[in-house]
């Protein structure tokens, strides 16, 4: 996705959008070696809004299902 102006390095990105302050976004880099940023998620106009917590979903699902032990992630 372009952005104006980008000079922000990284592999990956999450990008919020509020429909009340559309165009302006907030912008979560990070890269491969790095934890996915935890970022609010904008529901509706006067909800709260819930932090989301990518990383942990991502960890407890490799927990959970034993990903870890099957693959080899030193290789």
């Amino acid at each position: 996705m372009a952005i104006l102006d980008n000079e922000i390095k990284s592999d990956y990105r999450v990008l919020v959008s509020r429909s009340q302050l559309r165009p302006r976004a907030e912008l979560y880099p990070f890269n491969l070696q790095e934890s996915i940023p935890a970022f609010f998620l904008p529901i509706k106009k006067g909800d709260i809004e819930p932090l989301v917590d990518l990383q942990d979903v991502i960890q407890d699902s490799f927990d959970c299902t034993g990903f870890d032990l099957a693959i080899d992630y030193n290789r």
